[in-house]
């Protein structure tokens, strides 16, 4: 097993400080992990997140993922080729940023990129340049951008990104106990024919799984914070 090398650290907002780290071989041979720690003034963990796998995977330029956790700003992790000496991200409502890039001497296969934004900031691509400034590799973030969303949604209730708990009451809050109604598909079942498949089961699974990242109604956009 590697040991673990510091890539950065630095602080973030109101006393908030991170640190980014890489070890080698775990969890497995030939592996390598990336990790970023975001803490408060207290020491306490707001969010902890990291990328394993091989360094890139064949064919690609980078390897890129982003994160959050209930508090504290997202977080977006990169390991790039050598070759890429400019990364910068953009947002749904074309701002820009670039994002840091790092090399480590105990690595150097690849070079690392790291860089938190406020969490209702909407990520749409990160894009990679060379040395003379022409583009390497673009990376969409709308996928990574739509589970973020959707947990957010999930945890927060609809269009919050905020503390547990500072959404609005779901549709099935506290209420007195009893039965419950049944729905518009429960009370339209039927027994299907003789000789015919029961089309109930698969209608519910089609719509269990029917959701797709981006159909929501497009939140407020944040503003990236200035470095």
């Amino acid at each position: 097993m590697g040991g673990r090398h510091v890539i950065a650290q630095g602080t973030y907002g109101a006393g908030l400080s991170w640190i980014h780290w890489a070890i080698r071989d775990q969890p497995a041979e030939g592996d390598l992990l990336t990790m970023i720690r975001v803490t408060d003034q207290a020491g306490r963990m707001l969010h902890g997140a990291g990328v394993g796998g091989p360094p890139l995977e064949p064919g690609r330029l980078m390897n890129v993922r982003s994160s959050g956790s209930d508090e504290g700003p997202r977080a977006l992790l990169a390991r790039v080729h050598p070759d890429v000496r400019r990364m910068v991200v953009t947002t749904e409502d074309g701002q820009s940023k670039n994002v840091p890039v790092f090399d480590c001497e105990q690595i150097p296969e690849v070079r690392f990129a790291c860089l938190l934004v406020p969490r209702d900031v909407r990520l749409r691509e990160i894009v990679g340049h060379g040395e003379a400034g022409q583009e390497l590799e673009r990376f969409s973030l709308g996928f990574q951008q739509g589970q973020w969303e959707a947990m957010s949604r999930y945890r927060f209730g609809a269009g919050q990104a905020g503390p547990r708990g500072s959404g609005p009451p779901g549709p099935r809050g506290p209420g007195p106990a009893g039965p419950r109604e049944p729905g518009p598909a429960a009370r339209s079942r039927r027994p299907a024919p003789a000789g015919q498949p029961d089309q109930s089961a698969a209608g519910s699974a089609g719509q269990r799984t029917g959701w797709r990242a981006g159909q929501a109604a497009p939140e407020p956009v944040g503003r990236l914070a200035r470095s």
